[in-house]
C-alpha cells in the first residue's frame, strides 16, 4: 500500500504530541491516591506495567515507524532511490550515536530530563515544520493550523511544568538537581529543610537533627580511641559531619548519588561542622559497597546509613558476602554499626538480617536512635546516662530467637525480592511494618532471653548504670503506649522510668511531671 505525504506529516505531529502527553500525565496518574492500589502484588506490578506501556510504549511506536516511512518517500524526496536510502540510514546512524551521548551527558545536565523530553517534542513538530515545503499537502491551511496548536500546547506544557513541580503554599523549592543518576528535590517546609531522590522517598531533613547526629555519636562514643571513620551512604551529610567534632585523623564519605553530594553541599552546609571543607574529609561520589571491596585500607568505625531495602539494588547491603566485607575492613577494635529503617521493614526482613549479621558478627547488639526528636540530648553532662538508655539489647545472646530465619547471601537474596512485596502491601497496610506493637513484642523478647541483669556486655557496670539501661527500655516503652493512647501502661512505664533514672534525667526528659 502507498503510504501518503500526510500519513508521515501525522505521525510527525503525533509523535511530537504522544511524547508531550506522556510527559505531562505520566507522574499526575502516579501521584493520583490510589493509583496503583491494588489487592495483590501481582495487580500492583500489572498496573505498573500497563501504565508504563500506555506512556512509553505507544509513543515509542509511533516514534519508531517514522524512519520506515521517509524510506518508502526517499524515492521523491531525492529522486536517486539507492542514494537516498543510504544517506538516510547514515543520518540515522550518527543521529543515533550523537542522541545517546548528548541525553546522558550534556541535555540532562543542561536542561533536566522534563525540559529535554519537551525539547524532543518540539522537534519532531518543527521538523514536520520543515517538511510542509517538501509535501504536497491536501488542506496545507488546516495542516499548518494543526501543527500551530500543537506548538502552542508545547510551549504552554513548559510553564504547566515549571508550576506542577513547584511546591505550593508553606512548602518552598529550593533547587532541583537532574543527572544522569538520579533526580534530587530540596524543598523548604517551614523551616524544614528536605531532600528527595526521584520523589519516590525521602533522604533527609532537618527536622530529624538529633536522630541524624545520634547515628555517629553513639558509634563514636563507644569506641575508645576512634581515629579513622567511614560512612556508607551520605543523605544529607548531617550524621557524617556530626562525627568532626571527635577527634578523628580521617573521615571518608561514599554516596552513590553525586547529586545527592550536590544538594547536601549546597543546601546543608549550615548543619555540617565543616564537612566538606575540613582537611580530614573525603566525600567520594561512588558504590561504597565496591569501594570498600576494592581498597586494602582498615577503618576504626564504619557506620551504614538507613538503606530502604526495597529499593533495587540495596538488598545487597544487607547480604552475608557485605558484612564479611565490612569485617575484613576493620581494625582490631573496630565496630560496625549498620542503622535499620524499622519504619520500612517488616519483622521478617528484619530477623533475617539481623540473623545474616550474627554469622559474621556474633557479638552483636541492638541501639535505639529515635528517642528524643526535638531535644538536644548528648553533652558533658547527660553521655553516660543517654548513652546507656540507647542500648536496646544484647542480639548476640539472644541469638535463638533469630535461628530459623534464612541467611540473605547475593546467590539467594531474599532481601532483594522479597522487601518490594512488603513495600507495595505497606501502602494500603501500615500492619505489616517492624513499628508500635511488632518493635514492642520483639525487644520483651529480647529483654526476656538476656535481662539488663544478666546481660554480659553489663557486667562492668554499677547499679547506677544498669539502671539507666532499664530507663531507656521504659522510656521507649511509655512512648509506645502513649503514642497507642494506652494510659495506664503508659503511667506504668513512666513511674517505672522514674525509678530507675536519677532526678536530673527525669527533669532533662520530663520537664512537666
Amino acid at each position: 500500500p502507498q503510504l501518503s505525504e500526510q500519513t508521515i506529516f501525522n505521525q510527525l505531529i503525533g509523535a511530537g504530541l504522544l511524547n508531550l502527553a506522556a510527559l505531562l500525565f505520566f507522574p499526575m496518574i502516579l501521584e493520583a491516591p490510589g493509583a496503583l492500589d491494588a489487592g495483590s502484588w501481582v495487580g500492583f506490578y500489572g498496573k505498573t506495567y500497563l501504565l508504563t506501556a500506555c506512556f512509553i510504549f505507544v509513543p515509542g511506536v509511533m516514534t519508531g515507524i517514522i524512519f520506515p516511512s521517509l524510506l518508502h518517500f526517499s524515492g521523491k524526496l531525492f529522486n536517486l532511490p539507492a542514494t537516498a536510502i543510504g544517506s538516510l540510514y547514515s543520518i540515522n546512524i550518527i543521529g543515533s550515536i550523537i542522541g545517546s551521548l548528548a541525553a546522558g551527558f550534556l541535555m540532562i545536565q543542561l536542561f533536566g530530563v522534563s525540559k529535554s523530553l519537551l525539547l524532543l517534542s518540539f522537534l519532531y513538530l518543527l521538523t514536520a515544520l520543515s517538511l510542509m515545503k517538501f509535501f504536497h499537502l491536501p488542506q496545507r491551511g488546516k495542516n499548518f493550523l494543526l501543527l500551530l496548536v500543537a506548538l502552542l500546547l508545547s510551549s504552554g506544557a513548559t510553564l504547566y511544568l515549571d508550576s506542577y513541580h513547584t511546591p505550593h503554599g508553606t512548602t518552598r523549592l529550593l533547587d532541583t538537581i537532574e543527572g544522569s543518576h538520579a533526580t534530587v528535590t530540596v524543598v523548604n517546609e517551614e523551616g524544614n529543610i528536605r531532600m528527595k531522590v526521584n520523589s519516590s522517598y525521602t533522604i533527609g531533613d532537618t527536622f530529624d537533627l538529633v536522630r541524624q547526629r545520634i547515628e555517629a555519636e553513639i558509634p563514636l562514643y563507644l569506641h575508645p580511641n576512634p581515629q579513622k571513620v567511614f560512612f556508607l551512604g551520605l543523605g544529607t551529610g548531617i550524621t557524617a559531619g556530626s562525627s568532626l567534632a571527635f577527634p578523628i585523623q580521617s573521615l571518608t564519605v561514599c554516596e552513590l548519588l553525586p547529586e545527592v553530594i550536590e544538594a547536601s553541599r549546597t543546601h546543608y552546609e549550615p548543619y555540617l561542622n565543616g564537612l566538606f571543607s575540613d582537611p580530614r574529609t573525603k566525600v567520594i561520589a561512588e558504590d561504597g559497597r565496591s569501594y570498600l571491596q576494592a581498597i586494602r585500607e582498615q577503618y576504626d568505625i564504619i557506620i551504614g546509613d538507613l538503606f530502604l531495602p526495597w529499593k533495587a539494588g540495596t538488598g545487597s547491603l544487607y547480604t552475608l558476602e557485605h558484612f564479611k566485607n565490612v569485617k575484613k575492613r576493620l581494625r582490631q577494635e573496630g565496630l560496625y554499626f549498620q542503622w535499620l529503617p524499622l519504619y520500612q521493614m517488616s519483622t521478617e526482613e528484619f530477623r533475617i538480617i539481623a540473623n545474616t549479621f550474627l554469622q559474621v558478627f556474633p557479638k552483636a547488639s541492638l541501639w535505639f536512635a529515635t528517642f528524643y526528636p526535638h531535644r538536644p540530648v548528648l553533652d558533658d553532662s547527660t553521655i553516660e546516662s543517654l548513652i546507656l538508655m540507647y542500648y536496646a539489647g544484647n542480639l548476640g545472646e539472644s541469638a535463638d530467637i533469630l535461628q530459623n530465619a534464612p541467611i540473605n547471601t547475593i546467590d539467594f537474596s531474599i532481601i532483594e525480592f522479597l522487601s518490594p512485596l512488603t513495600n507495595q502491601k505497606g501502602q494500603s497496610d501500615e500492619t505489616v511494618w517492624m513499628k508500635n506493637e511488632k518493635a514492642v513484642s520483639f525487644l520483651k523478647l529480647l529483654w526476656q532471653q538476656t535481662p539488663p541483669s544478666m546481660d554480659p556486655y553489663l557486667t562492668l557496670l554499677n547499679e547506677r548504670q544498669k539502671n539507666y539501661v532499664s530507663a531507656g527500655h521504659q522510656r521507649f516503652l511509655y512512648s509506645h503506649y502513649r503514642n497507642e493512647k494506652l494510659a495506664e501502661k503508659a503511667d506504668a512505664s513512666l513511674q517505672e522510668f522514674k525509678q530507675k533514672a536519677d532526678e536530673a534525667l527525669v527533669k532533662l526528659l520530663f520537664p512537666d511531671t
